[in-house]
């Protein structure tokens, strides 16, 4: 879901690239491996922005202190993807709607790894 957010991208599609990458295996969890693999399917690249594992903030307070407010990030907020661009964020418990950040769950979940999402490179 995370990854079809930023991409807009049918859902559908994204979990089939996945599928193929798995020979056939059903999609449910994903590894960041995964999710590069996704996003360099459809011209994207994902780019550790933080590892934020040995001192995770919570995402209220991630997202208070990012710098890059137009920029796409994939986000593992405790074992569980988001997207965020802008002011927006969107998962599964969203449904793939897009909420505002002020509005998200997961406000006080620990915040482990921030992808950036960017062009892929020619």
């Amino acid at each position: 879901m995370a990854v079809a957010a930023i991409l807009g991208a049918d859902v559908a599609e994204v979990r089939d690239v996945i599928k193929r990458h798995r020979h056939g295996k059903p999609v449910k969890g994903t590894s960041a491996t995964e999710l590069q693999l996704a996003f360099r399917h459809f011209g994207q690249h994902m780019e550790l922005a933080a590892d934020l594992r040995t001192n995770p903030p919570t995402f209220a307070t991630w997202e208070r202190e990012r710098m890059d407010l137009d920029a796409a990030y994939v986000v593992m907020i405790t074992g569980h993807w988001v997207a965020v661009r802008g002011k927006w964020f969107c998962d599964t418990f969203t449904k793939g709607l897009p909420v505002r950040i002020k509005d998200a769950p997961w406000r006080r979940k620990r915040v482990r790894m921030v992808y950036l999402i960017t062009v892929a490179p020619s």
